[in-house]
């Protein structure tokens, strides 16, 4: 009796064997006629136990086989990705995006400056709000803290992660959006960097533009307040730092000698109405100063 090859997908252990070639196991096979054994499919493949020749077959994108064992490939759990061929799946990290360019190329692309993505999940990463800024690979979005100012050009690990910097001398920021010029006609100056108000001058004082601070008004000289200026006292006379003029015997005083009291927070003394009135990024209401809508006031860190 002659022998004879065992067909692909069986086998014959012993050399010389009678009998049936035996029939590989699910997930198993014989790769050739003959073969004395079975093996499983490699890693990122699966049996094709319906083909004539019971191949091994890849997995397609987007599934995976641990193992080779099995005839089938199992599908990636949502927001996980895989390449053909693939032994496991992957997710995308915190900061990343999934993008498929092609059947068989997919991939976890970082977040671009000003976008973020908190777990990494889904195609696209989402616009930081309105005022709020993010680096390149962010998970989150910040704000820059009041005194503070978003600038693009600076390199966020020098920065402290953040690409803010202190709005300069005779600025405030008190939103950390924008710095804005403290008014020295209408009295408010700063002399320091990273100020979230103006130092206000009061009666007594005026805004001086040259050191950016409050100066007492001289001998016979007075304000009210809210202004780069004192004024001479055209009758009477004065100490240093007098909000009005003492009138001498006999004679009266022409000037106004009414005080220029302190603007609420968040508002700016405007000479033209005679009137107190929000700073920019901020609107009347019911009657208090508060972020206009979309803006938002950060606090400090401590």
């Amino acid at each position: 009796m002659a022998c004879s090859n065992c067909a692909v997908g069986r086998y014959q252990l012993t050399f010389g064997g009678d009998g049936d070639c035996s029939q590989c196991t699910l997930g198993s096979i014989a790769y050739t006629p003959s073969s004395p054994t079975c093996l499983t499919c490699p890693a990122g493949q699966w049996h094709d136990s319906s083909s004539a020749d019971k191949k091994c077959v890849f997995c397609e994108p987007n599934t995976f086989n641990e193992n080779g064992e099995g005839d089938t490939c199992n599908l990636c759990e949502a927001n996980s990705y895989s390449n053909a061929v693939a032994s496991s799946c992957y997710s995308c990290l915190p900061g990343q995006r999934y993008e498929s360019t092609s059947a068989d190329d997919n991939k976890c692309v970082p977040c671009e400056t000003n976008t973020y993505n908190e777990n990494g999940e889904g195609e696209t990463c989402t616009l930081c709000p309105s005022n709020s800024y993010s680096n390149p690979s962010s998970s989150s979005c910040y704000t820059c803290a009041p005194g503070d100012v978003y600038n693009d050009a600076l390199i966020a690990s020098q920065f402290g992660g953040k690409k803010c910097e202190p709005c300069p001398v005779a600025t405030y920021s008190p939103t950390g959006n924008t710095c804005l010029p403290c008014v020295a006609s209408n009295g408010y100056v700063n002399d320091i960097t990273r100020a979230a108000i103006c130092n206000y001058c009061g009666p007594g004082r005026r805004a001086d533009v040259t050191t950016n601070t409050c100066q007492l008004c001289l001998v016979n000289e007075y304000s009210v307040g809210c202004s780069d200026t004192c004024s001479d006292c055209a009758s009477g006379h004065s100490d240093p730092g007098s909000s009005s003029c003492i009138n001498g015997p006999g004679e009266h005083s022409e000037e106004d000698a009414s005080f220029c009291e302190k603007c609420p927070q968040y508002e700016l003394y405007n000479k033209e109405t005679d009137e107190c009135e929000c700073q920019d990024t901020f609107t009347r209401v019911e009657g208090v100063c508060t972020c206009t809508a979309g803006l938002t006031l950060p606090a400090r860190p401590v």
